[in-house]
């Protein structure tokens, strides 16, 4: 068919849906409303109900008026009318009509329907659910229809609105490291997201399977079995997954593979400008798994509603900072903080050294991880006021790199505005921790240490029992948090977010 070609429709059924699929055609330039079937109203009395509408108003494009008892006229376009009941002897074929709305919600199943394709339609779209024809969702599985297909529905307008937010997110990741594995595991345990693509340069397929079935910190995976198909492709279970290993990431094509999603992971391509090269390969959003300089940071439980869909490149901040923000977020709303101090006390990381080496920007940070307790600077109570604006400038800290391989504590230490016990704090944190934060804040009064919190998905876990108040406007709050394991579900989730805000 011409691209130039208008599709001509035909309605069977002039009542709410009828009547608006009819307005909605009639202001389209690629398809032409040729004729409407109704056998219980005049054309009189359907020039009237079409013309005014008590919620989307008087039709105000062109007049609509009776020609004659078989034709409505919509400007100077003729539209047949019928008024036939059974829909077999409907002849939509005299008007050229290849495609009839069946939106009489009688005719809903395969067999009734079918009768327009007699009348000489060539399709017909059911609006409303069907027991056995297919049911389409356009965004969501519209690519999955064949021309074989002669009737099919158009599900219901619930279902319209909730399958596109159901689907199925596409990502991909760019860097298989920690957080890029991890973030792969998170995705693959999860019904709302699919990886669909993973790029790196610097590892085989068969490295990469090995890499990610085996983890010294999170342990075996144990849900479905990993294995190379080819050198382009890894089975997870029977998901299909597609390796690249592309040194720039303009070249990579998340396009071919659908991810619509990419996580930046790799820690080279942190600023809006170089994290943009991914929308070159076909991505539409990019979520940089760091903080940066530039690109909007979003903190999952504290800002992500202020994120909108025409931002492309965001960043998940980092760690720490999806560990401190909640927790000053509950403390400021609720008491206010005059200023405050955090130390972070983190667990290796892969940039430090296994002995000492040479680091030229940061000495002490070449010294032996395994062996010392590294003072090192951070950047995270900085950045809260960067998610938090009230609290910009207020907060500052530093960390200390200590020699766990995993799970990471934050010691936020505040002057409070107003005047609060040590128990009135809790009882807060508690609270939110039950409400709106469940999920992301946690809170404990056990007697824990860190290993306690390998493979916790929260943020921030609140150590009621760690904590200490000098007076009622001075205390020092602690909590946990899995770095790797927190933080990548974190960026899942931010993603989904996402998603959902595209949607609306």
């Amino acid at each position: 068919m011409g691209s130039d070609k208008k599709i001509k429709i035909g309605i069977n059924g002039f009542g709410r849906i009828g009547r608006l699929v009819a307005r909605v055609a009639l202001q389209r330039n690629d398809v032409e409303l040729v004729a409407v079937n109704d056998p219980f109203i005049t054309t009189d009395y359907m020039t009237y109900m079409f013309k005014y509408d008590s919620v989307h108003g008087q039709w105000k494009h062109h007049d609509v008026k009776v020609k004659d008892s078989k034709t409505l006229l919509f400007g100077e376009k003729q539209v047949a009318v019928f008024g036939v009941r059974n829909p077999d002897e409907i002849p939509w074929g005299e008007t050229g009509a290849d495609f009839v709305v069946e939106s009489t919600r009688v005719f809903t199943d395969k067999e009734k329907a079918a009768a327009h394709l007699k009348g000489g339609t060539k399709k017909v779209i059911i609006s409303a659910p069907s027991k056995d024809a297919p049911m389409f969702v356009v965004g969501v599985n519209e690519n999955e229809y064949t021309s074989d297909l002669d009737i099919v529905s158009n599900a219901s307008c619930t279902t319209n609105c909730l399958a596109p937010l159901a689907k199925k997110i596409k990502i991909g990741i760019n860097g298989f490291g920690r957080i890029g594995r991890l973030v792969a595991r998170v995705a693959l345990q999860r019904n709302d997201v699919e990886l669909v693509a993973v790029n790196d340069p610097f590892i085989t397929t068969d490295y990469m399977t090995y890499m990610f079935k085996y983890d010294s910190v999170h342990g075996q995976w144990k849900h479905h079995d990993v294995k190379v198909k080819d050198s382009k492709t890894l089975l997870f279970g029977e998901k299909q997954v597609a390796v690249f290993g592309v040194r720039n990431p303009d070249e990579i094509p998340w396009g071919e593979t659908g991810a619509d999603f990419v996580v930046e992971s790799t820690g080279v391509f942190t600023d809006k400008e170089k994290a943009a090269a991914h929308l070159k390969g076909g991505a539409k959003k990019v979520i940089i798994s760091a903080p940066s300089k530039d690109a909007p940071m979003f903190v999952v439980g504290v800002n992500e509603n202020e994120y909108t869909s025409d931002l492309d490149i965001v960043s998940n901040a980092s760690c720490t900072t999806n560990c401190l923000a909640p927790l000053a977020k509950v403390i400021n709303d609720r008491f206010g903080i005059v200023e405050g101090l955090m130390s972070a006390v983190h667990a290796i990381t892969a940039t430090q050294k296994t002995v000492d080496g040479p680091s030229s920007k940061d000495w002490r940070g070449g010294r032996a991880a395994s062996f010392n307790i590294i003072p090192s600077s951070t950047g995270a109570a900085k950045a809260v006021g960067k998610v938090l604006p009230s609290l910009n400038g207020k907060l500052t800290g530093m960390s200390f790199r200590v020699p766990t391989v995993d799970v990471s504590v934050v010691d936020l230490t505040v002057r409070l505005e107003k005047a609060a016990t040590y128990q009135q704090i809790k009882d807060a944190i508690k609270e939110e921790s039950e409400g709106k934060l469940k999920g992301i804040l946690g809170f404990t009064e056990d007697d824990v240490v860190s290993t306690d919190f390998i493979g916790d998905s929260r943020s921030s876990i609140f150590d009621a029992k760690a904590g200490i108040a000098l007076n009622d406007y001075f205390v020092k709050l602690v909590a946990w948090y899995d770095n790797e394991w927190g933080y990548s579900s974190r960026v899942v989730d931010l993603i989904v977010h996402m998603a959902s805000v595209a949607e609306c």
